[in-house]
């Protein structure tokens, strides 16, 4: 079972979204005494977009009596419905600190991952996103990859992103300590260095057969984007073309409907 904890602050909304993609289940983490926050309102928006299942968790319950009433009505105003409210989403009281709710958390977490079944293959070329990625002084560009399928190994091709090239070295966190590997499977996060440049949090890593392979998978990308670039263009260029004939059969409309009551003007004069 893997845990990626990602920062609360606003400034990590990326590297949110590439978690909760490369996730199996979300826990919505809500403190007791801040209660519904704006990156919470954020974080229910990126796992309804995903679709993907989640539990509450209300931490901070040592420091005072939580309002849970509150919390679940601010909740339903983001169309999350809770098992307070008569809802499917599970919510939990825990205490860090006191160590009070954890062993529920854990029960609560293996109970809903069971119902979900995910599965994987630990063979062939390997899939991931990239969480984060940050810059070593010995070993320079280091790349935080969650892998989803195949196998990762010491000297494969890779085109990440915009990016590509072959992994020098990996290590993974063991005991809170970095550790060197030579090959990893489905669902680790490993730390990838080789790459010369710093791919997005959120793009996807592919295996490749070579570099070469590796090469044209992240020149496919390219005119992917562009395609679709090209035809965003063309598509608001007629959104435009269009606007303006509406505005120029408007005008029109209001000259013509000006020129019969003018007529109607002319006539009604000639006849008095």
């Amino acid at each position: 079972m893997t845990f990626l904890d990602t920062p609360g602050h606003a400034a990590f909304t990326t590297m949110r979204e590439a978690s909760c993609f490369a996730s199996d289940l979300i826990i919505l983490v809500v403190a007791t005494d801040e209660g519904v926050q704006e990156q919470t309102v954020e974080s229910i928006r990126i796992i309804q977009e995903y679709k993907k299942p989640f539990i509450l968790v209300v931490t901070k319950v040592d420091k005072e009596q939580p309002n849970m009433d509150l919390i679940a009505q601010q909740l339903v105003r983001h169309n999350v419905f809770t098992d307070m409210v008569g809802g499917e989403v599970t919510t939990l009281q825990v205490s860090a600190h006191k160590k009070k709710g954890l062993d529920d958390l854990i029960d609560a977490v293996v109970l809903e991952t069971e119902g979900l079944r995910p599965q994987s293959i630990p063979t062939g070329y390997a899939e991931g996103v990239v969480l984060e990625s940050m810059t070593s002084k010995h070993k320079g560009c280091g790349i935080l990859v969650m892998t989803l399928w195949g196998s990762l190994k010491k000297g494969d091709a890779v085109a990440i992103g915009k990016v590509y090239g072959k992994i020098r070295s990996m290590e993974i966190l063991e005991g809170g300590r970095q550790k060197t590997v030579t090959e990893v499977g489905p669902s680790c996060p490993v730390i990838l260095y080789g790459i010369k440049e710093h791919p997005n949090p959120g793009d996807t890593l592919l295996g490749a057969k070579d570099e070469r392979h590796a090469k044209r998978l992240v020149e496919y990308r390219k005119e992917i984007e562009y395609d679709i670039r090209d035809r965003k263009e063309l598509f608001e260029a007629a959104e435009e073309r269009r606007r303006e004939r509406e505005l120029y059969f408007q005008e029109l409309l209001k000259e013509e409907q000006g020129g019969v009551e003018e007529e109607e003007e002319e006539e009604e004069e000639s006849r008095g």
